[in-house]
């Protein structure tokens, strides 16, 4: 793991932290911790990107040859711009999976935008399969409450709204966990 994903995980943790309480206590997920969030997660990636970019094109600096356009290069280019590409990959497909389900009201707006912070972040340490089991986790670990709630409503008391915000986070860290504890960190 390099500094960058820790970094990522740490924006993720401290956004989940808040966020899930803002969630539990007003069932909403502002915008002004999420946006400046993602902007951080993103950030992140663009520094690591320069920073591999300026690290391979000066690794020849020695003999003076840097990028000398072999296949080698590709190589150290595309794994230069894998924090970047792979933190915006995560955010948009996270971001778009939960967008679906909000549009048909299933969801609330700002667990996409929480999604998008998760999916930037798990993606680019963890890969495809941790990005999947963290919301397949949310999923499985907030049914009990939604069956309560559901139960309740019918029953002709309590609101149905569930703050799944708490149960996005929690996926996630359960997913980088189980990410962890199988070796399974891209160096």
């Amino acid at each position: 793991m390099t500094e960058g994903d820790a970094i990522r995980l740490t924006i993720a943790l401290v956004t989940g932290i808040v966020v899930s309480v803002t969630d539990l206590r007003d069932r909403r997920i502002p915008n002004r911790v999420t946006f400046p969030a993602a902007a951080a997660v993103i950030a992140s990636a663009v520094t690591e990107t320069v920073w591999r970019l300026l690290s391979t094109a000066n690794s020849g600096s020695d003999s003076g040859s840097g990028i000398t356009g072999t296949s080698a290069d590709a190589f150290a280019l595309t794994t230069a711009l894998a924090p970047v590409a792979l933190a915006v990959l995560g955010a948009v497909v996270a971001g778009s999976a939960m967008f679906v389900l909000a549009w048909f009201g299933t969801l609330g707006f700002g667990d996409v935008k929480l999604a998008a912070v998760l999916g930037a972040a798990l993606l680019p340490v963890f890969g495809w399969h941790a990005l999947g089991l963290a919301f397949v986790l949310s999923y499985v670990l907030a049914f009990p409450h939604a069956l309560v709630l559901l139960i309740a409503r019918r029953r002709g008391g309590g609101s149905s709204e569930l703050a799944f915000g708490p149960y996005l986070v929690v996926g996630a860290g359960a997913a980088a966990v189980a990410g962890f504890a199988s070796s399974s960190v891209h160096p």
